[in-house]
């Protein structure tokens, strides 16, 4: 299935906001990243879930070295 960048957007925007906004706890960001792949486009995506994980452990690095 193919992904529409909106719905791509949409799904880094969920892991960023609550990052940004000072959520510390990074397990519980990554933990269902592939649930609400499967929610938002109503089949599982591993590879794109994959991508959003690595995004938000970026993001957790980025804000523990300020």
């Amino acid at each position: 299935m193919d992904v529409t960048d909106e719905e791509r957007q949409q799904l880094f925007n969920d892991v960023e906001v609550p990052v940004r906004g000072g959520c510390e706890d990074e397990a519980a960001i990554l933990e269902g990243l592939g649930d609400r792949v499967e929610v938002m486009l109503g089949t599982s995506h591993a590879a794109l879930a994959e991508e959003l994980g690595a995004h938000a452990r970026q993001l957790f690095r980025e804000q523990q070295g300020r």
